[in-house]
């Protein structure tokens, strides 16, 4: 039994079905771990342990975006901490006035660095800058940049022990929309129209898959036009789908001839791509006599099908082993 929940538990289908729950645990086993190491061993500082914890897990579900911040977070610690202590030397040793230069020297620096890639890590700096030349103390210092590192440190344990990463959650929220697609064409073929609601979740899974897409990327060192080229892949589809509801609501029999070898292509095809994704689908081929969508948009439909299948064979090996 607890292999088979152990198995459960490590497959990527159940930390996506459970990601609240995944990172709650994460959260909340890091948060723990800190206070018992706040606990055995007390220092007037260990708050900032928590405090670390929390800032760079909190509001952030993915692994690889956890690691990102826990890097620029230490950086951050440490870069500015070595500059308070500098500015600390400098006011006891050579003038406050220089102390002041120098702080606003690294502020402004920090101020510009904080427009880019490492913007988190420069505004760290900043703040623990000003926050040790400002205390007078090296003690301060010193104990602030250790209880940060234990932090981030037992952040980034957590985070790979209980691993939540975008790459996942890219690839199962692009199955359930291809899956949704497919049912779609069934609809549309039958003369049933286009299902609205199915139609929005695709759109809604469609604006999350943009916005983990270079987190994707990042984990899995994919080229981003490659994910890019699957997302226009399924919204062409999506699009196709549309206007061959649409057509075939106006009504002109004459303008959609029954293609029962394209239907049968056409869900071939849907059948490839979802058992790609563990998704199964209703082999049965769709009745031709009810087939209202003409033979141009059927053909076009194949080719972007047939071409967004071959993009995924390349890529989704990539993302994630989800038969593990």
């Amino acid at each position: 039994m607890p292999s088979e929940i152990l198995k459960t538990w490590r497959h990527p289908r159940f930390r996506f079905e459970q990601a609240v729950l995944v990172h709650v645990l994460r959260v909340g086993g890091a948060f723990l771990v800190c206070l018992l190491i706040a606990a055995i061993f007390p220092n007037p500082h260990s708050i900032w342990m928590l405090i670390s914890v929390l800032a760079v897990m909190g509001s952030i579900q993915f692994t690889g975006s956890i690691g990102e911040k826990v890097r620029q977070r230490a950086l951050g610690t440490l870069v500015g901490g070595l500059g308070g202590v500098l500015a600390v030397l400098v006011d006891r040793y050579i003038s406050p006035w220089g102390c002041a230069a120098l702080e606003l020297v690294i502020a402004v620096t920090a101020a510009y660095l904080s427009i880019g890639r490492f913007g988190y890590a420069a505004l760290v700096s900043g703040i623990t800058m000003v926050m040790v030349a400002n205390s007078g103390d090296l003690y301060i210092a010193l104990w602030r940049m250790l209880n940060v590192c234990l932090g981030v440190g037992v952040a980034q344990v957590f985070a790979t022990l209980i691993p939540s990463r975008a790459s996942e959650h890219w690839f199962f929220l692009l199955g359930d929309n291809l899956r949704d697609l497919s049912l779609l064409y069934r609809g549309v073929a039958q003369g049933q129209g286009l299902n609205r609601q199915t139609q929005e979740a695709i759109l809604l899974r469609g604006q999350k898959l943009r916005t983990l897409a270079s987190s994707a990327c990042r984990e899995t060192n994919v080229d981003g036009l490659l994910l890019e080229s699957v997302l226009h892949g399924q919204r062409s589809v999506l699009a196709l789908l549309e206007v061959m509801a649409d057509e075939g609501n106006d009504g002109h029999p004459e303008c959609w001839p029954a293609s029962d070898e394209l239907s049968a292509r056409i869900q071939a095809v849907f059948l490839q791509t979802l058992a790609r994704f563990d998704l199964a689908q209703d082999s049965s081929v769709v009745d031709a006599g009810a087939t209202r969508a003409g033979r141009w948009l059927e053909h076009n439909l194949l080719r972007q099908l047939t071409r967004l299948d071959a993009e995924l064979q390349e890529l989704l090996p990539s993302l994630v082993d989800f038969r593990g």
